[in-house]
């Protein structure tokens, strides 16, 4: 639907429905039902045709002496179900592997009028996020108040979370676009005057995950805090865990050893034998 910012006034909870919003030109099917409820109007077709029908399936009694039956559902009372109420979109999908290639419907033809895609891209890995690279992108251009109201792709960062709109050539080729953990992508066209775009999706380090695994060199074991000799990374915690079959003597040798004298990062040494730290 138009906002005053040209953003969805309505943000769906499974981001798969967000598709299905917006204004119409026409009444949907569920429009008519309520408003036929609402003015008891199959009641007064059963008395008109003088014949009573029980539709299943949410389907009504219609003006033409039959049920009105909704999208996914057919038959005499509407009784077999066929499909889901509202389409799937012919675009889009959940994208969960790096190096997937994102373009529009027919491209580098121009994409069709009155299309409709999402695709969501998560990334399962806590030490990953997302990013996509733009290779092209061309959509028709925004109205001169600035809003993308014909043509528009609009990326968020999370679901829920209104995202930023784009039109017209407003992304460059090279572009990087971040995501945390996800990214949803919303493309939706009124005119088919333009190719669209090509995206790459790639899943990068995203720096909050620390290496602190010890390695062994020369028969002994080395361990040392993550970017050594560089400065280690803030709000991180490592630990090294020795396991042994028995009491044995365990030797700690500091070769180079430098934290803050407040004790703001510090490191604690246990003994599981005898309780001492």
């Amino acid at each position: 639907a138009f906002s005053k910012n040209g953003k969805s006034t309505i943000i769906s909870l499974d981001p798969h429905n967000q598709v299905h919003m917006g204004n119409r030109d026409y009444l949907t099917f569920r429009d008519k039902q309520v408003i036929n409820r609402m003015y008891n109007c199959s009641n007064i077709w059963e008395i008109a045709c003088e014949i009573s029908i029980v539709c299943e399936n949410d389907g009504y009694m219609g003006a033409n002496c039959a049920c009105v039956c909704p999208p996914g559902t057919i038959g005499i009372t509407c009784e077999n179900v066929t499909g889901d109420y509202y389409l799937q979109p012919t675009c889009g999908g959940n994208i969960t592997e790096s190096g997937t290639i994102i373009t529009s419907p027919n491209y580098p033809s121009n994409y069709p009028k009155n299309i409709e895609c999402m695709w969501w891209i998560q990334v399962a890995d806590k030490c990953l996020r997302p990013v996509v690279i733009v290779e092209d992108f061309t959509l028709y251009n925004a109205h001169q108040n600035g809003q993308c109201v014909w043509d528009r792709l609009e990326v968020r960062t999370a679901n829920q979370t209104p995202g930023e709109e784009y039109c017209g050539i407003k992304l460059k080729k090279g572009e990087r676009i971040y995501g945390e953990e996800e990214l949803l992508f919303y493309f939706t066209s009124k005119l088919n005057w333009r190719k669209g775009f090509k995206f790459l999706v790639q899943f990068e380090d995203n720096g909050k995950c620390v290496d602190c695994k010890a390695a062994m060199v020369n028969g002994l074991l080395n361990w040392k805090s993550p970017n050594f000799p560089a400065q280690y990374p803030n709000n991180f915690n490592c630990t090294l865990t020795l396991n042994k079959t028995k009491p044995t003597w365990t030797y700690i040798q500091l070769k180079k050893f430098k934290l803050p004298t407040d004790c703001s990062d510090l490191i604690e040494v246990s003994s599981i034998y005898d309780n001492t730290r």
